[in-house]
């Protein structure tokens, strides 16, 4: 059986700071950009969406938390039709650290 790798999230304690990203660079061995001309060939897979308890709270009554928009299933999961199975983040992933099952 293949060996397959992940990474977990605590986010009890993500600040959305986009560490776990770069830390994900460094584990592949992928370089470091200056700026976003590179963007694409960066592994930035983790989109994080800001989410906090109401728009209009002051502080200290404002809590916000940072959840990880990880497999959106853009691929589809209907093996009757494969190129639902070949989701983009699978082909462009640099490190080849993104993979899909059978079930999508």
């Amino acid at each position: 059986m293949k060996r397959l790798w992940g990474m977990a999230i605590d986010l009890d304690k993500c600040t959305g700071c986009g560490e776990c990203s770069l830390a994900c660079n460094q584990e592949n061995n992928m370089p470091m950009f200056e700026d976003d001309s590179d963007y694409p060939k960066r592994v930035a897979f983790l989109d994080l969406m800001k989410v906090t308890n109401d728009r209009d709270a002051k502080f200290p009554d404002v809590k916000t938390a940072f959840l990880p928009k990880m497999c959106q299933q853009c691929g589809g999961i209907d093996p009757k039709h494969p190129e639902h199975l070949n989701p983009p983040c699978v082909s462009v992933c640099p490190a080849v650290a993104t993979d899909v099952g059978d079930d999508g």
